[in-house]
């Protein structure tokens, strides 16, 4: 069972890796270009040893979270620092959820998360454990300043994929195919 959950969350992680789609400008690609640029038809995350375990949000709006969080920063900040990841380096979807969702347990955006993500930095689970406590704000210092050393470099905002020869769509493809996590931020 657990592993039929591992891979949902890995084909989960995928759609949100490569879904959206708004009329957007084309861009003319040659079939040399186009050629370059084939992505596989599927992508099964779950088989990275970059992948974390499978989680549980539980009964808090905290989805967004999890995505970009707990799959997609744990997977792309260990790989990028080609560490297998445990459950000693998978990040916290607490940390950025708490402070991003107005402490309300409603929920918060992609945008919100990924900006956090970026200006302030996650922390592992160790750091601030999952309790499904919406207004469980760390006033750790130490736990602050070591988010600031996990922080996203760069992200890439687009408005969306449309066909396979949109900006946004294109923009993606190398990353992709070098294995990179690409999630949505709208």
């Amino acid at each position: 069972m657990k592993k039929i959950l591992k891979k949902l969350c890995a084909v989960m992680l995928a759609v949100l890796m490569f879904s959206s789609v708004l009329a957007v400008p084309t861009v003319n690609v040659s079939a040399a270009e186009e050629e370059v640029f084939i992505l596989p038809d599927s992508v099964d995350n779950s088989t990275s040893p970059y992948f974390p375990e499978i989680g549980n949000q539980g009964s808090m709006g905290s989805c967004t979270s999890w995505a970009h969080v707990y799959y997609s920063f744990t997977y792309a900040i260990n790989k990028s620092r080609g560490i297998k990841t445990t459950p000693e380096n998978t990040y916290s979807p607490q940390w950025s959820y708490n402070l991003t969702s107005n402490g309300e347990g409603e929920g918060s955006t992609a945008a919100d998360i990924e900006w956090f993500l970026e200006k302030q930095g996650g922390v592992p689970l160790s750091m601030v454990p999952y309790t499904e406590d919406p207004v469980n704000w760390c006033s750790d210092l130490d736990v602050w300043r070591e988010s600031i050393n996990n922080r996203l470099a760069d992200t890439i905002k687009y408005n969306g994929f449309g066909t396979r020869t949109t900006p946004d769509y294109l923009s993606l493809r190398p990353q992709a195919r070098r294995g990179e996590n690409c999630p949505c931020k709208r």
